[in-house]
């Protein structure tokens, strides 16, 4: 089988819309045959490029057209590329959550790779080196980076009666699993928001 079909095969196997690294398919052959494939599979519109480095099959409504692909979407292909983990920062996780009304400039991720940045469209997305807090990389992460950046003194009342109201049951019940290995502060709130 040739370059060119070991790569369209590969890319026929990700989801419409789903970004992947160049990195991902360097496997299938040498690197100039790789990207010259790429390069082939966008002229004709079977892929095209998101991100320096990254490429999707095109996601098209029928109302809307040709979908981008979000921002978040490359973070992960990036990190899957890489062998790295992933969790966003409080900031971001905060604003997602609907405890700040601050919009983070840049979606900033923490990740135990390399630090960097990648433009998508408009958007820059920055990896900053960090030890991952324990539990961020699980369904219950955006919640514990949240915590972790609002801090004991920024929590408010409020803040936790809306996540024990708006969580669903699988990320309360990580949570609960996540507690013994979190900041002794966090463990009141968290057994609140969990109940």
């Amino acid at each position: 089988m040739s370059v060119m079909e070991e790569i369209r095969r590969r890319v026929g196997q990700y989801p419409l819309g789903e970004p992947f690294s160049v990195s991902e398919m360097r496997t299938l052959g040498q690197r100039a045959a790789v990207d010259q494939a790429l390069s082939r599979l966008a002229r004709t519109g079977e892929i095209h490029r998101v991100a320096r480095g990254f490429y999707a099959r095109p996601k098209i409504s029928p109302v809307l057209g040709p979908l981008s692909v979000s921002a978040p979407k490359v973070a992960l292909a990036a990190a899957r590329a890489q062998g790295a983990q992933l969790s966003i920062s409080g900031a971001e996780a905060a604003n997602r959550l609907g405890l700040s009304t601050q919009v983070p400039t840049q979606t900033v991720f923490w990740s135990d790779g390399p630090r960097r940045k990648i433009r998508v469209g408009n958007q820059t997305i920055v990896f900053k080196p960090r030890r991952l807090l324990a539990g961020t990389e699980s369904s219950a992460g955006p919640v514990i980076s949240a915590l972790k950046y609002l801090g004991r003194k920024g929590l408010t009342e409020e803040m936790v009666e809306k996540l024990a109201r708006e969580l669903p049951v699988n990320v309360k019940e990580e949570l609960q699993r996540q507690i013994p290995h979190l900041p002794a502060w966090m463990e009141k709130p968290l057994l609140r928001i969990c109940r």
